[in-house]
């Protein structure tokens, strides 16, 4: 009994992170089309990047990305991932990770869509201007678990492209 009871806790152990991260994307085709305008509208690039650097625990330095290729918009060479840390029981805690958070692995090549934190960022109400100052220039926020999957599975990169055509901000 104690082993059963052990192995349904396990079960739902692992399924907490995907619970934790519930993404209700665009249903009919007039919605992913307005979704992927919305992401081209905001993102600073879509591009091909990879995972370069860690992120350094002793000083709480972000994660180094490589731009190999960009599909819209501008992006720098390199570029930091965006974090934003708190004090928290005597230490920093990141407190913008979820498991919505779908960036590449170190030496991982994928294409993501690329955003200005200082601009756009999901829970803009919880950051104030000053917060958004201390920004470091040139960190970049990426996409989440949502647009990865509406990229991915949705049909959403042909639509991002298409809206980047339009809207004339496909890279040259």
């Amino acid at each position: 009994m104690l082993r059963l009871m052990i192995a349904l806790g396990a079960l739902v152990a692992l399924e907490a992170p995907a619970l934790a991260c519930a993404c209700l994307g665009p249903q009919d085709a007039k919605q992913k089309r307005e979704w992927a305008r919305d992401i081209v509208k905001n993102a600073v690039a879509i591009a091909e990047v990879e995972q370069i650097e860690d992120m350094d625990l002793s000083s709480m330095r972000p994660e180094l990305y490589r731009v190999h290729k960009v599909l819209v918009g501008k992006a720098p060479k390199t570029f930091r991932l965006y974090r934003r840390f708190e004090q928290w029981k005597g230490g920093l805690v990141n407190v913008d990770i979820t498991d919505c958070e779908a960036s590449p692995n170190a030496g991982e090549r994928k294409v993501v869509v690329l955003y200005d934190p200082k601009k756009f960022e999901a829970n803009l109400k919880y950051y104030s201007a000053e917060e958004r100052a201390k920004v470091p220039k040139g960190d970049l926020d990426m996409w989440s678990m949502c647009e990865k999957l509406f990229f991915e599975l949705g049909g959403g990169m042909a639509l991002a492209l298409e809206e980047a055509r339009k809207l004339g901000k496909l890279a040259n």
